[in-house]
């Protein structure tokens, strides 16, 4: 994720170099159904949606949430005009393959230029509601709790290591408009010119898709676990698995020994969605 976003985004291009990848990365009819299937049509009636009918009163306490509703509706516009990098737009943990010598990433069908922080956002989010979701699917108090520690970990691991990651790249490749110039040339300059991509970095990544993750918790003990990071939720989906590979598997097969049968759950919109189109 590092590389892809840094070296496709204003920070390692230039504004010529950038405009000349944007116009190549373009679905506009794929991006219309992420639009749509993401933003839109789970906070409404949509034939397509779909739920336990004892969920019925949460589902329409969600579709008359007037602050919810402006929420997803800033993220679908910022989502629709903050073209910062190129973007997978349908990264969760179904998508991602690792072992201990590489990780690739499949299904990129809707890859487009849009705003840094959705795929991080959305790994992080795929991992937090799995999170939670073991409330229903682990009885076990302590199975439980063991999974979704490691759960905890793998995000507060993916976004540290990340973050790291990401600015050492800008650190050590300084091109095009954000580079080091001698605007930073005085005592203390390199500190500031620090603290200047770790903020620029926030805005790029982290306040996307990333706020207000204590709201998703379900009562004041987990929020405390998940107080360091911040979300803003998703629709009703239902679970769905990538399939395997024989030397690759998905993310999150690190999992404790005694939850090495499970993996993190798919928890994506679309992919209810692809039967269909």
């Amino acid at each position: 994720m590092a590389n892809t976003l840094f070296y496709t985004s204003d920070l390692y291009l230039t504004g010529v170099e950038k405009k000349e990848l944007q116009a190549q990365f373009i679905n506009p009819h794929l991006c219309k159904i992420q639009e749509d299937f993401v933003f839109t049509n789970p906070f409404m009636e949509s034939p397509e949606n779909n739920w336990n009918p004892l969920l019925d009163d949460e589902v329409a306490a969600v579709r008359r949430n007037g602050p919810l509703k402006i929420a997803i509706a800033e993220m679908k516009a910022g989502y629709m005009t903050h073209g910062q990098a190129l973007i997978h737009s349908d990264l969760h943990t179904g998508s991602i393959m690792a072992n201990g010598a590489a990780t690739k990433v499949i299904d990129p069908e809707f890859a487009f230029y849009g705003p840094m922080g959705f795929d991080v956002g959305a790994v992080l989010e795929n991992l937090v509601l799995n999170h939670l979701s073991h409330f229903a699917h682990t009885p076990d108090p302590d199975a439980r709790a063991e999974y979704q520690d490691y759960l905890l970990r793998l995000v507060r691991d993916i976004w540290t290591q990340f973050a790291a990651k990401f600015d050492a790249l800008w650190r050590d490749n300084n091109r095009a408009n954000w580079r080091r110039t001698t605007y930073w040339d005085y005592p203390g300059g390199d500190v500031d010119f620090a603290r200047f991509r770790a903020a620029t970095s926030r805005t790029f990544c982290a306040t996307w898709r990333l706020r207000r993750l204590q709201d998703a918790a379900p009562h004041d003990g987990h929020r405390q676990r998940l107080g360091h990071l911040q979300h803003r939720g998703s629709g009703p989906t239902r679970r769905g698995r990538a399939p395997g590979h024989p030397h690759r598997q998905p993310l999150g097969a690190g999992a404790p020994p005694s939850q090495q049968h499970r993996r993190p759950h798919c928890h994506c919109p679309l992919k209810r969605q692809r039967n269909k189109i």
